[in-house]
C-alpha cells in the first residue's frame, strides 16, 4: 500500500518495488564548483531507475529519477554499516548529481533489491546477462567532498566472543567456532567447533555444530494465513523436523525470555527454546521472532539458533545439558540488527494506524511504547472512546459494573472536542460515523467497475472498524476494567435491561460476513445471521462455506458457551446438531486461525456427548491432514473422545480414509501426535472389518517398528508403549496378524523387556537386583505403582494374545519362553493384595497365567512359585472376586494344584484371547 501511494507521486505512476527513508548527500557540478546538497528522501527501487521521492512524498525531487543505465557502480564503505555510494556515468541527464552518498540503515537489503531490477533491466536492455557492478572501499580516503561521518557506537563482544552477521542481523560467537564455508544460501550459516567448547575432550571427530537460520520478513496480518501466529507453532515445526527416531525425546519444549537488547532495538522478542536428545546427538534450539521491526512495525521476523553436540559428551560426564543450553542463550541473547538506534517512519505509522491496517495486539504494542493510536479525519481514537463510553453505560446501569467507571470515562470523553457528542449511541458511530474510510465521496456518473471497486474498499474498512473497536473494548482502552468478557457475562446473565444493545455491538464486532466484499455487511441477531450464512447445516457437495470474522470475538464466545446457548439440544450436556455443523464450518475455514480451531478441540474433547458425531469427522480429518503437529494433535485427540463406543463415528472414519492419515501420523514420530494416534486406534481396531482394512494399510509392520524403537525408552515414553501395546493386542485377534508377529521372534522378546523393566518403573528390584532376576526372594516384589501397573496389564494383554489360541510347536516353544520369563513375577505380584487394586492388570495377569498353564511345564512352574498363596489372596480380596474371575482361578487351580494340565479347546482359548480393552476418555494435558 505504501509503495502504491508513492508510485502515485510520480509521472506515469511507475511501479516499485521497494523504498526506504534515508539521507542523502548529493554531489552536483556547478560549472568549475562541486555543491554537497544534504537531505531526508524516500529512496525507491523502481523496475528500471531509482527514484528520489521528498520526506513530505508529494513528488519526486529535482533530477530525481536515476535510470540504471546513467549508473556506473555501487560502493560500499568499508568504514561504515550504513553508507553507499553510487557514482553516476557521464552520459546522465545535467539535473541529475555526479554522485550520492545513501546513508541507510539497511544497506545489505537495498544492495540486493536494486542489484535484482538492475540485472533485469540490463538483461532487457542488452539482452545480455551482466555483472552487478558493486565494490567495497573505505570512502573517507578516497571521496575527499564527503563531510565527516560519526558512526553510532555498539557494543563490543565479550571477551573470548567475536561478532558475527547474517543479513543485517549481528550475534556473538565464541572465537573457537569456525564458518563452514557455504554456497547454498545466504540466510544460513554453519559453524563449528572442538568439543572442548563445551568442556569435552577436543576431539575434532565429532565437533560441535552451530547453525542459524535467518528467515525473510513476513507481514503480521499474513501470519495467520500460514498458521503462525505464534513462535511456538514454528518451533514445533523444527522439533517434527529434528525428530529423526521414536528414541528421539524431548526435555525441554518451553518459551524462553531474551535477556539483552544490545543495539537498543524497538521491536519486541519473542523466544522459544527445545532440547532434544537422542542416540548420536542433543540439539538445543532456540526460536527467534522479531515482531513489529522497524520502520513500520507490521513485520515479523523469525530467527533459529541450533547448537548440536555429541550425546557422549553427557554421559562421559564432559558436559551438562546446561552448558549446551547455556552456549546457545548466549548467541541468541546477543541476536539483533547491526545498526544501533533503527528509526521509525513516524508519519507512514501514523498513515497505517488511520488506515486501521494493524491487529489488535499491534493497536495494543504501538500505543504502550510508542503513544501512538489512530486519528485522521475521522478522529478515530475519539469514536472508539464514544463507543466505550456507550457499553459502559449500559453495563453501569444495569450494576454489571462500578459507576466510578462511568465517572472515569465521562471524564476522558469531556476532553475531545466534540464534547456534545458524548452521549451517541454505540451503533450509531459503528454503522453510521464510522461507516466508510476518510477520504471516501459519492462519484457521479462513475462506472460499474469503480462502484465495484469502492464497495470492497468500504466493507473492508468496515471489517477492520470492528476489529479496532473489539481492541478498544477488550481492554484496550480501561485495562481489566473493561474487556468483552465482562459483556458476555452480562448478555449471558440476560437480565439486564440493554441485554439487546449488548447483543448487537458484540454481533458487530463479531462481524461475520462473507469473503465476497461485494456483499454488504448485515446487522442481525447472531442465530439469523449464521442462518442467513449457511453455517447451520451441511455445505453442499465439495463446497466449502468461507467466511470472514473477528477471530478474537468468535475465540471469546465459542469459549464462553454464548453460542452453544442460542443454539442448544435436548440435554445441556450435548453439543446440537446446529452447533456440530457450526463447528465443522469452523475448522474447515481459512479464516480461523490456529487457537479458534484448537479451542474447538477441546469443546468436543469436553463434550460428554455430540448429536451426530459423523459431521465432525471430514474437519477434523482435514485439520489432521493439512495442519501442522500441533492441530493434528489436539485433532487426532477430539477424534478419541468422538469414536468412544460410537460405531457410526468409527465406520464414517474408515469411510474417509482415516487409515492414511493415522499411518502418517505414527510415522511423525512426535511422541504427543502418536501418543493419540494410538488411542485412537486402539478404539478402531475393536471390528474386525476395520482392523482388515487397518492391516492392508500396513499397519501391523508399523506398529511392529514402533515397538522396536520404543522398548528402550520406557522412561520417557510410558504412555506411548501402553497404548501400542493394547492396538498390538487387539489386532492379534487375527489369525493372520498373530502368525505375522509370531513370524517377528523380536517381538515377544521386546514385550518380555518391556514387562521386565516396567515392574517398578526401573530395572532395579526393591533390594538392588535386577527387576528380571530380583536378590531377596519373595519380599523383592513389591507395591505396583499405578503407572507400572498400567503398563504392565497392556503388556500382558499383548503378550497374551500372542501366544493364545494356536496348537503347532512353534508357538508351544513360545509358550514355554513366555513362562519361564513372567511367570515368577506375575505369580509373587499376585500375592500382594495391595497390587489388586489394579483390576485390569489382575485380569490379564490372570488370563495370561490361564493361557500358559496349557504348557506343562509352565504348570509345574506355577506350582513351585506359589500359586496356591496367590489363589487364596485372589480368592479373599473383594475387587478381584467377580464371578468370571473366580472362575478364571478355579481354573487354574485345577491345572495348576492337579499336577495335570489339560489343553483346552480352541474355542476356550479364543474366548480367553477376545477381552474387549477398557478405553477411556481423553483429557488434554
Amino acid at each position: 500500500a505504501m509503495r502504491e501511494a508513492l508510485s502515485l507521486r510520480l509521472k506515469n505512476n511507475v511501479e516499485l518495488r521497494y523504498f526506504e527513508s534515508c539521507e542523502v548527500q548529493l554531489l552536483y557540478r556547478r560549472e568549475l564548483v562541486f555543491d554537497v546538497v544534504e537531505r531526508r528522501v524516500y529512496i525507491a527501487v523502481g523496475r528500471f531507475a531509482l527514484w528520489l521521492i521528498r520526506d513530505d512524498m508529494a513528488r519526486a525531487v529535482r533530477g530525481g529519477e536515476l535510470k540504471y543505465q546513467w549508473i556506473e557502480k555501487f560502493v560500499e564503505d568499508t568504514g561504515s554499516r550504513r553508507r553507499l555510494l553510487i557514482v553516476m556515468k557521464p552520459e546522465k541527464p545535467g539535473d541529475a548529481p555526479e554522485r550520492l552518498v545513501v546513508i541507510t540503515e539497511r544497506r545489505n537489503r537495498l544492495l540486493e533489491r536494486i542489484a535484482t531490477c538492475f540485472l533485469t533491466d540490463t538483461m532487457v536492455r542488452l539482452s545480455m546477462v551482466a555483472e552487478f557492478p558493486q565494490e567495497k572501499e573505505k570512502l573517507q580516503d578516497t571521496e575527499a567532498w564527503l563531510p565527516e561521518y560519526t558512526q553510532a557506537g555498539s557494543v563490543d563482544p565479550f571477551k573470548g566472543f567475536e561478532r558475527e552477521l547474517i543479513e543485517d542481523i549481528s550475534f556473538f560467537v565464541r572465537k573457537e567456532f569456525a564458518l563452514v564455508p557455504s554456497a547454498s544460501s545466504s540466510a544460513v550459516k554453519v559453524f563449528t567447533a572442538p568439543a572442548s567448547v563445551l568442556g569435552g575432550s577436543g576431539s575434532q571427530e565429532r565437533p560441535v555444530e552451530l547453525t542459524l537460520h535467518h528467515y525473510r520478513p513476513v507481514p503480521i496480518l499474513e501470519l495467520a494465513r500460514h498458521s503462525r501466529e505464534h513462535i511456538r507453532w514454528v518451533a514445533l515445526e523444527y522439533k517434527q523436523g529434528l525428530v529423526t527416531s521414536c528414541q528421539s525425546y524431548v526435555l525441554k519444549n518451553q518459551a524462553y525470555n531474551k535477556k539483552m537488547n544490545l543495539s537498543n532495538d524497538v521491536a519486541s522478542w519473542m523466544c522459544w527454546e527445545i532440547l532434544l536428545k537422542e542416540k548420536e546427538h542433543t540439539t538445543s534450539v532456540v526460536l527467534l521472532r522479531r515482531q513489529y521491526a522497524p520502520p513500520l512495525l507490521d513485520v515479523s521476523q523469525d530467527f533459529a539458533v541450533m547448537l548440536k553436540c555429541p550425546t557422549s559428551l553427557f554421559e562421559n560426564g564432559q558436559c551438562t545439558e546446561e552448558d549446551l543450553m547455556h552456549e546457545a542463550h548466549i548467541v541468541a541473547n546477543s541476536m539483533g540488527p547491526q545498526v544501533q538506534d533503527q528509526s521509525l517512519y513516524p508519519n507512514l505509522v501514523q498513515a497505517k494506524l488511520d488506515a486501521l491496517l494493524y491487529d489488535e495486539d499491534g493497536y495494543a504494542w504501538i500505543k504502550s511504547r510508542l503513544r501512538m493510536q489512530p486519528e485522521g479525519t475521522l478522529n478515530i481514537f475519539m469514536y472508539g472512546w464514544y463507543f466505550v463510553r456507550g457499553i459502559v453505560s449500559t453495563l453501569v446501569s444495569d450494576n454489571m459494573l462500578p459507576h466510578q467507571l462511568l465517572n472515569d470515562v465521562n471524564a476522558k470523553t469531556t476532553t475531545f472536542r466534540e464534547s456534545g457528542e458524548v452521549h451517541l449511541d454505540p451503533l450509531n458511530i459503528a454503522l453510521r460515523i464510522l461507516a466508510k474510510p476518510p477520504d471516501t465521496k459519492e462519484k457521479k456518473g462513475a462506472s460499474e467497475l469503480e462502484e465495484t471497486d469502492d464497495s470492497k474498499t468500504v466493507h473492508a474498512w468496515q471489517s477492520r472498524v470492528a476489529r479496532y473497536l473489539t481492541f478498544c473494548v477488550d481492554g484496550g482502552l480501561l485495562g481489566a476494567r473493561l474487556t468483552l468478557a465482562d459483556i458476555l457475562h452480562s448478555v449471558r446473565l440476560g437480565i439486564t435491561q440493554g441485554v439487546a444493545k449488548l447483543e448487537e455491538c458484540l454481533v458487530f464486532m463479531l462481524h461475520m460476513r462473507p469473503v465476497d466484499l461485494q456483499v454488504p455487511y448485515t446487522l442481525q441477531p447472531l442465530r439469523a445471521q449464521l442462518l442467513a450464512l449457511g453455517l447451520l447445516g451441511p455445505a453442499p457437495e465439495g463446497f466449502t462455506i468461507e467466511v470472514s470474522f473477528t477471530d478474537r470475538v468468535m475465540h471469546l464466545i465459542l469459549e464462553s458457551g454464548y453460542i452453544q446457548g442460542l443454539l442448544p439440544a435436548g440435554n445441556p450436556e450435548t453439543l446440537s446438531v446446529d452447533y456440530v455443523h457450526l463447528l465443522d464450518h469452523l475448522l474447515r475455514s481459512k479464516s480461523s486461525s490456529s487457537n479458534l480451531k484448537a479451542c474447538i478441540c477441546r469443546q468436543i474433547i469436553a463434550a460428554k456427548d455430540v448429536d451426530r458425531g459423523t459431521i465432525l469427522v471430514p474437519g477434523l480429518l482435514e485439520v489432521m491432514k493439512s495442519n501442522g503437529l500441533f492441530l493434528s494433535t489436539y485433532a487426532c485427540a477430539a477424534l478419541v473422545n468422538l469414536s468412544q463406543a460410537q460405531d457410526a463415528v468409527k465406520s464414517s472414519l474408515m469411510k474417509h480414509d482415516v487409515a492414511s492419515v493415522v499411518l502418517q501420523q505414527l510415522r511423525s514420530n512426535d511422541g504427543d501426535l502418536m501418543l493419540y494416534a494410538l488411542m485412537l486406534l486402539v478404539h478402531l481396531t475393536k471390528l474386525q472389518n476395520h482392523r482388515k482394512t487397518l492391516q492392508e494399510a500396513g499397519l501391523v509392520p508399523l506398529l511392529y517398528d514402533v515397538l522396536c524403537d520404543t522398548y528402550g525408552v520406557l522412561q520417557y515414553k510410558r504412555r506411548l508403549i501402553t497404548e501400542l501395546c493394547s492396538v498390538l493386542g487387539q489386532m492379534c485377534n487375527d489369525a493372520e496378524t498373530r502368525m505375522a508377529l509370531c513370524d517377528k521372534s523380536k517381538c515377544v522378546e521386546c514385550l518380555l523387556i518391556l514387562y521386565e523393566t516396567s515392574e517398578r518403573g526401573s530395572a532395579v528390584g526393591l533390594d538392588g537386583g535386577s527387576a528380571a532376576d530380583p536378590a531377596g526372594g519373595e519380599d523383592a516384589f513389591g507395591l505396583l505403582t499405578l503407572s507400572a501397573a498400567k503398563v504392565e496389564a497392556k503388556v500382558l494383554f499383548a503378550l497374551k494374545q500372542l501366544v493364545a489360541n494356536t496348537d503347532d510347536l512353534k508357538e508351544l516353544n513360545f509358550k514355554d519362553i513366555v513362562g519361564k520369563r513372567v511367570i515368577k513375577h506375575i505369580i509373587g505380584d499376585l500375592q500382594r493384595p495391595e497390587n489388586l487394586v489394579n483390576q485390569d492388570w489382575a485380569v490379564h495377569a490372570v488370563m495370561l497365567l490361564l493361557i500358559l498353564s496349557v504348557n506343562r511345564n509352565n504348570a509345574k512352574l506355577m506350582q513351585q512359585e506359589g500359586w496356591q498363596k496367590a489363589s487364596y489372596v485372589l480368592h479373599s480380596t473383594p475387587d478381584s472376586s467377580g464371578e468370571t474371575m473366580v472362575q478364571r482361578v478355579y481354573q487354574l487351580d485345577h491345572r495348576v494344584n492337579g499336577g495335570t494340565a489339560a489343553r483346552t479347546s480352541p474355542r476356550d482359548e479364543a474366548k480367553a484371547a477376545h477381552t474387549p480393552q477398557m478405553t477411556g476418555r481423553v483429557v488434554m494435558e
